[in-house]
């Protein structure tokens, strides 16, 4: 499963680079796998799937 990270607005902020974690987890689990993903996506350069700028860019194609 791929973790996508959603506005309230509806704007997708962050979309996980890999689908290497398979959730099925508790709540508690499963926040920390969701944001090991997350971690591991902003300091692995190769596979960033946007620029964390602090802007967010209205619509995104993946």
């Amino acid at each position: 499963m791929k973790v996508q990270i959603i506005s309230d607005e509806g704007d997708v902020l962050f979309v996980s680079p890999s689908t290497r974690f398979d959730y099925q987890a508790e709540n508690e689990e499963l926040y920390k796998a969701v944001l090991s993903e997350v971690l591991w996506g902003l300091f692995t350069p190769q596979y960033r799937p946007m620029v964390f700028t602090g802007e967010v860019r209205q619509s995104r194609e993946y």
